[in-house]
């Protein structure tokens, strides 16, 4: 005799994750008509979106890549509209600024280093990108009067920013409610099936539920390398690690954000950035955090 097994809701689009990637798609998707369905793992689970610099940023980024550097441009573009809907619609302020952005250089070597990447993108995309403005240090200190005097310059492009990414996440989360997102929390993925084209079984662990969805979306981080299997993808995503560094509060200061330092509403600052093949340790390095601080 099998085993009884419920009825599947049926959604437009199952989304599986619930950070900042999963939930943007789930809100613009929402509001698009769709009937959508979010699923999540509990607060143990491992999330870039909690624990990021939270830039808003397009200089130096897709070398190799253009699509993705012209994606980043269209992003940043996109960024203030979507801080307006947002805060209508929730109430919840994400601290979007544009503020531009620097990408400081220590030595002359490092000017010519960050100058090649940039021409190289402007090459790559096939025409004018981002205007990356090479600053002197005089020009620099003038943007940023905190400035060593000692630093030779910077790089600066008026479309990079930065938000404040704890509270996008909860924008995005409180948006579920008004746009008729379902959100399932604590709901890890026990199996995929895909049945067709447009037709997709769901099955979670601990609440076992079924969901039947047309569309399939996976936003799941690091949990993609296990969940692109059950629909014959592939995900070579791995974990690695990185340290930001978060200050008392200081007296306020003109501050643009930059690679190494940025600002919070809250008073605080953030010292980045650092990467280490360590797989899933958790704990934190110190000599890493002494370098970056340093720097």
């Amino acid at each position: 005799m099998s085993a009884f097994r419920p009825a599947p809701d049926v959604f437009d689009v199952i989304i599986v994750g619930g950070a900042i990637v999963g939930a943007s798609l789930a809100y613009g998707l929402a509001k698009l008509g769709l009937k959508v369905a979010v699923l999540d793992e509990g607060d143990d689970a491992y999330r870039a979106s909690r624990g990021n610099f939270g830039l808003v940023w397009v200089q130096n980024k897709g070398l190799g890549f253009p699509n993705y550097a012209r994606l980043s441009l269209r992003a940043a573009e996109a960024w203030p509209a979507l801080y307006d809907d947002l805060l209508q619609t929730t109430g919840v302020d994400c601290a979007y600024q544009r503020t531009g952005g620097l990408t400081l250089c220590l030595t002359d070597e490092e000017i010519e280093f960050f100058v090649k990447i940039h021409s190289t993108i402007q090459r790559e995309v096939g025409g004018k990108h981002v205007n990356a403005e090479l600053l002197d240090n005089k020009t620099l200190r003038e943007l940023m009067p905190a400035v060593a005097p000692d630093i030779p310059g910077a790089l600066y492009s008026t479309p990079d920013g930065i938000c404040n990414p704890l509270y996008l996440l909860r924008a995005f989360h409180t948006s579920f409610s008004q746009v008729g997102v379902t959100y399932l929390g604590n709901h890890r993925v026990r199996q995929i099936t895909c049945n067709g084209p447009h037709d997709f079984l769901v099955e979670t662990e601990g609440k076992q539920r079924f969901l039947n969805g047309g569309k399939l979306v996976l936003a799941a981080g690091l949990g993609n390398a296990n969940l692109a299997p059950m629909v014959g993808l592939q995900a070579a995503v791995t974990p690695l690690q990185g340290q930001i560094v978060v200050t008392e509060r200081v007296a306020p200061f003109k501050c643009i954000p930059n690679g190494m330092l940025r600002p919070t509403a809250e008073g605080s600052l953030l010292i980045s950035h650092s990467e280490a093949d360590v797989g899933f340790d958790t704990r934190v390095i110190a000599p890493t955090s002494c370098g970056m601080t340093a720097r």
